[in-house]
C-alpha cells in the first residue's frame, strides 16, 4: 500500500501536467493567432451635384452728388433683381447683403486730386437650392454689364453639397468592403484567411471639385467628389 499511494500521486501529477500543458499550448496558439493581423485602407468615392448655391453679386456706383449716387444705385439694384428673377430665381431667394458708402473727402489720408467724392458698394446675395438656375444665370452675367452694372470682383457663385449625412452610411460600408477586399488579397498571398475586425478608424470625409480646373476653387464647381478613406485592421486565421 505504501508503494501504491505514491504511484497514484505520480500518475495524477503527470495527468495534471499533460492537461496543463495542453491548455498552455492552446493559449499560446490563441495569442499567436491574435497577434496576426493586417492593416489595410478602404476607399469610397462618389460623384454628386451641389445642392446649395450662394451667389454674391457686387457692384459700385460713384458720383459727386450723394443723392444721385443713391438713385443710380437703386436703378442698378432693380436691374440685378429683374435679371435674377427672369433667370428662374425667386425674390425670397434674393437679399441685400451689404451697402457701404465711402466719402473720399472724409478720408484721413485722402489725395488732393479727388475727382469723385462718393462711392457706394452694394452686394446682392442669392441663396438657393436651385443650383441649375444659378449656373445658367452666371453664364449670362455679361447682360448686366451691357446694362451698365459694373459687376465687381468676387461675383462668382459658390456651390456646396450639404447632404453628407445622407451618403455617409453607404460610403462607410463601401470603404469597409474595399478594405476587406484588400485584406483578402493579402491573406490569399500569405496562405491565411481573413477573420474579424480588430479595429477600425473612420477617415475624414472630403468634398472637392469633381474636375480639377487650374486655380479655380472647389467652391466654384457645380459637381463634387465626396471621398473617405477608412483604416481597418483584420485578424488573420490559419
Amino acid at each position: 500500500m505504501k508503494y501504491i499511494i505514491p504511484f497514484l500521486m505520480t500518475l495524477v501529477m503527470a495527468f495534471a501536467l499533460v492537461v496543463t500543458g495542453s491548455f498552455i499550448k492552446e493559449g499560446l496558439i490563441q495569442i499567436r493567432s491574435a497577434d496576426r493581423y493586417v492593416t489595410v485602407k478602404g476607399l469610397a468615392e462618389i460623384e454628386t451635384k451641389a445642392n446649395l448655391a450662394i451667389w454674391p453679386i457686387k457692384f459700385k456706383i460713384a458720383d459727386n452728388d450723394l443723392e444721385v449716387a443713391r438713385k443710380r444705385l437703386d436703378e442698378q439694384s432693380n436691374i440685378v433683381t429683374t435679371f435674377l428673377v427672369e433667370n428662374g430665381l425667386n425674390k425670397d431667394e434674393i437679399s441685400v447683403n451689404s451697402v457701404v458708402t465711402n466719402d473720399a473727402l472724409a478720408q484721413q489720408y485722402r489725395q488732393d486730386n479727388v475727382t469723385t467724392r462718393y462711392a457706394i458698394d452694394k452686394t446682392i446675395l442669392v441663396r438657393t437650392d436651385n443650383v441649375n438656375a444659378v449656373a445658367a444665370a452666371a453664364q449670362k452675367i455679361g447682360n448686366l454689364i451691357d446694362k451698365g452694372v459694373l459687376v465687381g470682383y468676387g461675383s462668382m457663385p459658390q456651390y456646396s453639397f450639404t447632404k453628407l449625412n445622407d451618403v455617409k452610411p453607404q460610403m462607410i460600408a463601401d470603404a469597409t468592403r474595399n478594405a476587406r477586399e484588400a485584406a483578402q488579397q493579402f491573406a490569399n498571398d500569405s496562405g491565411a484567411t481573413v477573420g474579424n475586425i480588430r479595429s477600425a478608424t473612420q477617415g475624414y470625409f472630403s468634398i472637392n471639385a469633381r474636375d480639377d480646373i487650374g486655380d479655380s476653387p472647389d467652391s466654384a464647381a457645380l459637381y463634387k467628389k465626396v471621398r473617405v478613406v477608412s483604416t481597418v485592421e483584420y485578424y488573420l486565421n490559419d
